[in-house]
């Protein structure tokens, strides 16, 4: 049994970072897109400390100084619970944080069910009662080169045979290896999202395409 199936049947301690002190609410004056409205989406790696150390611009609408902004605020004020790897030992942690703003106000940061995912696949039925296009979150634990080691299916109520595949595929290519303050590759403990779309709907859509 590989490492990776022994981290979903066995207990698996991995936990992402968590924010102890600060806020995620933006503490500057934001600015808009033409539609009065922004967001932006930004990957950070915690250190083994709880320390924000690197902070990138993923999705962004609207100016890019709203990302530039966030990034410097919550590298300032922000402090983490840090991520643990597979045995409970503190460990790099790379997460997503997500702020929208609508007509010109601050509205939240919760994770849009447009998420961009890390991750797209089909499968030939939807599992259980999960909607088409449903996002699932993962947390994995991968080397300094990317290579993932560890795996698991943080969404509720996934069946077991669910959560193999989807640990399966996010393996089969290297994440994106986190890196130290100093630039050097760390293994690390990341968030992860795959969106499962059933063939038979893509199989529709592209008879519709066909159509047009």
């Amino acid at each position: 049994m590989s490492l990776l199936l022994m981290s979903i049947a066995a207990g698996n301690l991995m936990t992402l970072p968590v924010l102890e002190t600060g806020s995620l609410k933006p503490t500057f004056k934001a600015e808009m897109n033409e539609g009065g409205s922004a967001a932006v989406e930004l990957r950070v790696t915690v250190s083994p400390a709880g320390v924000p150390i690197h902070c990138s611009r993923g999705f962004v609408n609207g100016p890019t100084a709203n990302a530039d902004a966030l990034c410097t605020m919550i590298q300032a004020q922000a402090r983490y619970a840090p991520a643990r790897d597979a045995l409970g030992r503190p460990a790099y942690g790379a997460i997503y944080l997500w702020n929208h703003w609508k007509h010109g106000r601050w509205t939240g940061n919760e994770l849009p069910s447009w998420d961009p995912v890390d991750l797209a696949l089909g499968t030939n039925k939807m599992p259980g009662k999960f909607a088409e296009g449903s996002i699932f979150r993962l947390i994995l634990q991968a080397d300094a080169s990317g290579a993932v080691e560890s795996c698991m299916v943080t969404t509720e109520r996934v069946p077991a045979q669910v959560a193999d595949l989807l640990c399966r595929e996010a393996a089969t290519a290297p994440a994106t290896a986190a890196t130290d303050d100093h630039g050097a590759a760390v293994p690390s403990v990341q968030e992860f999202n795959v969106r499962l779309t059933s063939q038979s709907l893509v199989d529709n859509l592209v008879k519709r395409l066909r159509r047009q």
